[in-house]
């Protein structure tokens, strides 16, 4: 009998160890395919059963491969900031058949040689860009360059350090390696379809993928400013995708895996075989109707009439349909792990599109359906404010690019970025408080303005015009100082009287006409008041004004309003002085503006606008106008004004005044050409008080010198 439990308990022991050994064999291999899984290259699709484990996004491929020298880089250690004392860009000359060998190319480089950053000295550039076309490096590209020289021989490479490098293809079939094929040494890479193995985080720029076609400059607006509008939130089709099926190679999985999630209603994920020369001998048994389906459907239509925009990797990480999403108002749900999105840096994606693991693929229709509604139109919203500040034109991608390496050098408040009009009409030396800003709706404590008033006449009795201008202004409630900006030849001659408010005299002889009209330094508010020594305006006027520009702090508040046509017979834009219902423009004459737009105009421009802005002030109304109508897409205000505000048109003689508008349409051609479009907008709204020209009695009237002769 105990024999016999003896041999039990022993078999039961041997059961046990039997059953050990294989839980510990099946844990290590499964701890072994993991580990597999973690070091491939490209992420394999999973079965059913695995979607539902979570796994975050960022390690779908979490060693990295780099196997240059320099995949440290980081600023502090790879990149010289005592030489960006001003955030300076310098481009090397270009060499025949090496440089801007692509449209895209040539476009980048002419975006940098047109904006504020460019410099043609070398010794005083913080950064510098070769003009080698490096953007294609997939050697079967027709814009493949062959013959790519050796970076290191460039004349201030310096193992390069400080020097950008743009890329927008790199490697080929089979694998699409993400290795660039040449020596990029110390220099920063912006790069399209960024693997996070190779993204040195902090010092890489993740680039958008671009067609050679994306627009310069320019470039088209958000669909929510077209024909199709905000309205359905919710659109006919919940998501949807068209594009290639890959039967082989990188990308095949995914993709292959889509029919799961159609159903030929709310949802449709429609794909081809057809591309490539040997698609028919690979095709599968569900080409034909994969193919018939994808022909009844428009792509343009299908992203105007989508929520949601399925964006899984292709044959690389980054696919177009990533900007077009953005563009249609299209929420993008990208489906590709190890991906670093554009810009990611600075932009909150999480506030414009869903980013998934691609092991979750089957999940993706309950994740969309799950979103609520103000979710839905939150994201939409966002869409169209992340494509028009950041990617509508090559312009906005390079300019992008630089303002987030200044921003490394002179960091600067993140809400800056991720609301409008963006970061790209941020000034470094201003103050990073919402509050001070023209552009977001906060209050300001700020309760006063200052006068600016440019004089070139001599004012030093009592009667002068200048003299009486500022006792007039003087009474208003709200001024601050008033500053005389002499601008005639030799010292101010200028003698103001004891006032109730501080008059200074300041002289700006030498200087630019943007300084002689802006001197900011001077400058203690944020609402300006600009006006010439000739203006005729009263402190009721000024009030009003002044009122009105307390509710729209980002706009101009004119006095005198002009606009702008399309000339069919000259085919060019025109201008009209003419009194009429609409205008689209106000005259520097008087004036009200906020301070930040004089710090945009002196540091922002491009140097063409800049140069423009100084030749006169014809050009100069036309430019500052321009610039406001730009950044904010909105129209300027025009305020009720009792008299002219300077001589009257019977003072000027026929060839004064047809000189002077030649002088602006000139001006306004020559902004339309540097913007690629003409960016001012027509309003016919103005301004008034309450009971303005009323026939009532002038004591029931706040303002009652607007209406006195």
């Amino acid at each position: 009998m105990q024999r016999k439990l003896s041999r039990v308990v022993l078999l039961d022991l041997l059961g046990l160890a039997v059953f050990f050994s294989l839980v510990i064999i099946v844990c290590y291999q499964c701890l072994r395919g993991h580990e597999l899984t973690s070091l491939s290259q490209s992420t394999s699709y999973l079965s059913v059963s695995d979607l539902h484990q979570e796994r975050p996004h960022s390690v779908a491929i979490a060693v990295s491969l780099d196997k240059t020298s320099n995949n440290h880089c980081t600023m502090g250690a790879c990149f010289d900031v005592s030489r960006c004392e001003t955030f300076k860009v310098f481009v090397y000359p270009e060499t025949k058949g090496l440089s801007g060998h692509s449209p895209l190319h040539r476009k980048i480089l002419s975006a940098i040689r047109n904006s504020h950053y460019y410099t043609s000295d070398p010794t005083e550039a913080c950064l510098f860009v070769p003009s080698y076309d490096t953007l294609d490096r997939d050697k079967h590209s027709n814009d493949y360059l062959n013959t790519l020289p050796n970076l290191a021989s460039l004349e201030h490479w310096n193992g390069g350090r400080n020097h950008l490098i743009f890329n927008q293809y790199a490697g080929t079939w089979p694998d699409y390696s993400d290795e660039l094929d040449f020596d990029t040494g110390q220099a920063i890479v912006a790069k399209a379809s960024f693997n996070m193995s190779y993204f040195r985080r902090g010092f890489d720029i993740s680039l958008p993928l671009l067609h050679n076609e994306h627009p310069e400059r320019a470039g088209q607006d958000g669909a929510l400013y077209g024909k199709a509008g905000l309205f359905p939130i919710r659109r006919k089709y919940l998501l949807a995708f068209k594009g290639k099926r890959y039967l082989y190679g990188p990308g095949r999985e995914t993709r292959a895996s889509l029919y799961h999630l159609h159903n030929d209603r709310d949802i449709l994920m429609l794909t081809t075989c057809k591309h490539n020369r040997d698609w028919a001998k690979r095709q599968d048994k569900r080409c034909h109707a994969d193919n018939e389906l994808y022909d009844k459907y428009d792509y343009a239509d299908l992203l105007a009439n989508s929520s949601y925009c399925l964006v899984p990797r292709g044959r690389r990480l980054g696919s177009f349909r990533f900007l077009e999403a953005l563009q249609a108002s299209c929420v993008p749900v990208s489906l590709s792990n190890g991906y670093v999105l554009p810009f990611d840096e600075v932009i909150d994606w999480s506030q414009a599109a869903l980013e998934l693991d691609e092991r979750r693929l089957l999940q993706v229709s309950g994740i969309v359906r799950s979103v609520p509604t103000h979710r839905l139109l939150s994201l939409r919203l966002h869409t169209q404010l992340i494509w028009d500040t950041y990617f509508k034109s090559v312009e906005r991608v390079v300019m992008t690019t630089l303002e987030i390496l200044q921003n490394r050098v002179i960091p600067r408040p993140g809400f800056v970025w991720n609301q409008s009009p963006g970061g790209l009409v941020y000034h470094p030396a201003y103050s990073p408080r919402p509050p001070t800003f023209p552009f977001y709706h906060t209050h300001s404590s700020q309760d006063q303005f200052t006068v600016i008033i440019t004089c070139s006449h001599p004012a030093t009795r009592e009667s002068a015009p200048l003299i009486s201008l500022i006792k007039s202004l003087s009474t208003s409630a709200h001024l601050a100082e008033v500053i005389v900006q002499w601008v005639g030849a030799g010292p101010p001659r200028v003698d103001v009287p004891p006032l109730s408010v501080p008059v200074r005299v300041v002289r700006s002889e030498g200087r630019t006409l943007v300084d002689q009209f802006w001197p900011l330094d001077s400058v203690r508010t944020d609402a300006v008041l600009h006006l010439t020594e000739e203006a005729e305006i009263n402190s009721d006027e000024v009030e009003f004004g002044f009122a009105v520009w307390q509710s729209f702090r980002d706009r101009l508040i004119g006095y005198v309003a002009h606009s702008h046509y399309w000339d069919e017979v000259r085919e060019q834009w025109g201008h009209s002085d003419q009194p009429s219902n609409d205008f689209s423009l106000v005259l520097s004459g008087i004036l009200f503006f906020h301070k930040y737009y004089g710090y945009l105009l002196h540091e922002k421009l491009s140097p063409r606008l800049l140069e423009l802005a100084n030749q006169n002030t014809n050009c100069l109304d036309i430019v500052l106008n321009c610039l406001v109508a730009d950044i904010t897409g909105k129209r300027p205000i025009k305020v009720s004004h009792r008299t002219a505000f300077t001589k009257t048109p019977q003072a000027v003689s026929t060839a004064t005044l047809q000189r002077t508008n030649q002088e602006r349409v000139a001006c306004l051609n020559m902004a339309v050409n540097v913007y690629g479009r003409v960016p001012l907008h027509s309003s016919v709204v103005r301004a008034d008080p309450v009971l303005y020209k009323d026939n009532v009695s002038m004591l029931r009237k706040e303002f009652k010198q607007m209406e006195l002769n």
